[in-house]
């Protein structure tokens, strides 16, 4: 059962899937007419998982579920990883590459590269720890809010910053 993604509550769980480059405006409006479509008969052991989802600028799909009555299982999961895997590959997009990393530049536009890309900047000083980036870890509505963008010393990030 889909829901808008205001009221899901800040304790439900996410899952955050970044597109590999920008989504456009006719790409970003077929992928939400397909992930309303999934969302509207996810299920976990037959019963309806009370989900929502918004697509964040340009680049990430995010899945929240509301899991104080039926939480997502394993074989939902599954079913949620399927389905973006196949919506990515309509759209010529991986939203399963974990190792992509955006961040924004000074000017305060989006970057998304490669975590050894991301290496180099940060090694010529082109990234620094102060730069955001935005956090794919979060769990979490609050998380989201909270903690989605923010500084790249805090976040897992961290370990691959030079002195």
């Amino acid at each position: 059962m889909i829901v808008a993604f205001d009221s899901i509550p800040e304790e439900a769980r996410v899952w955050v899937f970044q597109s590999d480059r920008f989504l456009t405006t006719a790409e970003e409006s077929g992928l939400s007419r397909a992930t309303g479509a999934f969302l509207e008969s996810w299920t976990a052991h037959a019963a309806d998982l009370k989900s929502a989802f918004r697509i964040i600028d340009h680049v990430f799909l995010v899945i929240a579920v509301d899991e104080r009555n039926t939480g997502a299982s394993g074989c939902s999961l599954d079913k949620l990883h399927q389905f973006v895997k196949q919506a990515g590959s309509q759209l010529n997009i991986d939203f399963l590459n974990r190792l992509r990393v955006t961040y924004l530049r000074g000017d305060d536009a989006l970057n998304s590269v490669s975590l050894t890309e991301l290496e180099t900047l940060m090694s010529h000083g082109e990234v620094m720890a102060e730069t955001k980036v935005y956090d794919v870890t979060v769990q979490t509505v609050a998380e989201l809010k909270t903690s989605f963008v923010r500084e790249l010393k805090n976040t897992w990030l961290n370990r691959y910053r030079l002195a």
